[in-house]
C-alpha cells in the first residue's frame, strides 16, 4: 500500500461545532442531515440504501473500506448518501475477491468522504443535542463560505418540511371526506374471514388515494357495520377514514 498524502477536511454542524479530519482524495463540499450507523460490516449496502438518501453518514466502526467493494453487494443502482464521515478509511482492500477499492468507488460516484474523525464523539454529540444538518468539505480555508452553504441547506430543509406538512394535512382532510363501502361474504352479520388494513388500502386506492397499509391502524373487522380507521401520515399528523362493511348480495 502506497503512502496517502491526505489533505485537511472539516465537518461543520449547524450549531457551529467543528470536527476536523482528512480527505480520502475526492475534493468538494457536501451537505445534508447527519445520521449514523454502528454496523461492523455491510458498509457498501448502507451507502447504497435509498432510506439514507441525501444524508451524511457517520460510521462508528473503526475501519471502513478494509474489504473493498463488490458489484453485487448493493441495495440500489448507486450511492444514496450525500457523503461519509469515518474514523479510519482503508485504501487497499484485503479481500481477494473484491471488485475494487472503496476509494475508487467513491470517486466513480463523485461522492465526498472524510476520515480521521472521532466519529464516536460526533455520534455522542448529536445524541445529546439532537438531529442536525451539517456540511463536510475539503475547502477548509473559508469557514464562513461553508456556513453559508449550511444556511442554504437549512433553508431548503425548512421549505421541504413545510411542504411535507402541508401535503400531510391535505391528505388528512381528504380522508375525512371519504366514506368507503367494502363488500364481503357474510352470514347473519358475520364475515367469512375478515376485513383488514390491506382491504382498506385497496379501497382507498380505487378512490385515487394511495396509503401504505402499514400506516393504517385497524383491528381485523369480522362483522358487518360502520367503522373508522386511523391513518398515520407524517410526524404526528394522522387522518381518519370512515368505512362500512356490507354483505355481498
Amino acid at each position: 500500500m502506497k503512502f496517502q498524502d491526505k489533505k485537511d477536511a472539516v465537518l461543520l454542524l449547524e450549531d457551529g461545532t467543528l470536527f476536523w479530519g482528512k480527505s480520502i482524495g475526492v475534493e468538494g463540499t457536501a451537505s445534508g442531515e447527519l445520521c449514523f450507523n454502528t454496523g461492523m460490516t455491510g458498509y457498501q449496502e448502507i451507502f447504497t440504501d435509498p432510506s439514507y438518501y441525501g444524508q451524511i453518514m457517520v460510521t462508528t466502526n473503526a475501519h471502513i473500506g478494509n474489504y473493498g467493494v463488490k458489484d453485487d453487494e448493493v441495495e440500489s443502482d448507486g450511492m444514496k448518501i450525500a457523503g461519509l464521515v469515518c474514523r479510519n478509511f482503508n485504501f487497499s482492500p484485503s479481500r481477494a475477491g473484491s471488485d475494487g477499492s472503496l476509494q475508487d468507488y467513491f470517486k466513480s460516484q463523485n461522492k465526498l468522504a472524510i476520515s480521521d474523525v472521532d466519529t464516536r464523539a460526533v455520534v455522542s454529540y448529536i445524541r445529546d443535542k439532537g438531529a442536525m444538518n451539517a456540511v463536510i468539505s475539503t475547502y477548509t480555508e473559508d469557514l464562513d463560505a461553508l456556513k453559508k452553504v449550511l444556511a442554504e441547506t437549512l433553508k431548503q430543509r425548512a421549505h421541504k418540511e413545510a411542504k411535507f406538512v402541508a401535503d400531510a394535512e391535505a391528505l388528512a382532510a381528504k380522508l375525512a371526506e371519504v366514506t368507503l363501502t367494502i363488500t364481503a361474504k357474510a352470514e347473519e352479520g358475520r364475515i367469512f374471514g375478515s376485513v383488514t388494513a390491506a382491504n382498506l388500502a385497496e379501497a382507498l386506492e380505487k378512490q385515487g388515494i394511495s396509503v401504505d397499509r402499514k400506516n393504517i391502524a385497524l383491528d381485523a373487522v369480522k362483522t358487518v357495520g360502520q367503522y373508522e380507521a386511523t391513518v398515520k401520515i407524517y410526524k404526528g399528523i394522522q387522518g381518519t377514514v370512515k368505512f362500512g362493511v356490507v354483505a355481498e348480495e
